[in-house]
């Protein structure tokens, strides 16, 4: 059997919960582009946005965070660091493709607003158009 060094072990767990980390962030980061090109509040309106099953995130940070001390329980201070920075720096320099990746996803969330709260789903799904119109989506 072939074995494996833990730390590689390691950094395949890291690059698992930071490529789900940025599917959450993604997704945020994508309604938020949206409601900022609608000039819409996403307090009160873009949060209506996002899908139900993004709850999830905060067990993905603690997921990530609990990973971290573990490692530097266990005196992999510098190697956490590591692993966080590099996770950071590539969160910044990483292309995103928004469209492909929520599109659907956030459409289907403004038509289930807009068979509960017509008012606030219309300005969505006017948002939404207006972004696939200008933005070439």
């Amino acid at each position: 059997m072939l074995e494996i060094d833990f730390k590689v072990w390691q950094i395949a767990l890291y690059i698992l919960i930071w490529i789900i980390e940025m599917y959450f962030f993604g997704v945020q980061r994508f309604i938020l582009k949206i409601c900022r090109f609608s000039e819409v509040d996403y307090r009160t309106l873009g949060r209506k946005l996002l899908p139900n099953w993004y709850s999830i995130n905060m067990i993905v940070q603690l997921g990530k965070f609990g990973f971290l001390i573990y490692l530097i329980a266990y005196d992999q201070l510098i190697f956490a660091l590591i692993l966080y920075i590099s996770g950071f720096i590539l969160s910044l320099i990483t292309p995103f493709p928004y469209h492909s990746l929520y599109s659907s996803i956030i459409w289907k969330k403004a038509l289930k607003v807009n068979s509960d709260s017509p008012q606030d789903g219309a300005r969505l799904i006017e948002c939404l158009t207006k972004w696939d119109i200008e933005r070439g989506g």
